[in-house]
């Protein structure tokens, strides 16, 4: 497996990138980009969320990563 580095960034309000199983919990905002390096240690997909309340849409801002063995 691989390191892997997601930047992020808002295009309004302060979010964060959140992977309660990978131990992230970056924050974002308008003018400072977010970025977290790291290395996954199985493959599989692992759910996430914005950790930080951004306003009505919150709930539904959630994503999936998929680390892969290659």
């Amino acid at each position: 497996l691989h390191d892997a580095l997601p930047i992020f960034i808002s295009d309004d309000v302060p979010h964060s990138l959140l992977i309660k199983v990978l131990g992230i919990n970056e924050a974002a905002s308008k003018s400072h980009p977010g970025s977290v390096v790291f290395t996954a240690t199985q493959a599989g997909d692992f759910d996430g969320r914005c950790g930080r309340f951004c306003g009505s849409g919150h709930g539904q801002m959630r994503f999936t990563v998929h680390v892969t063995g290659n």
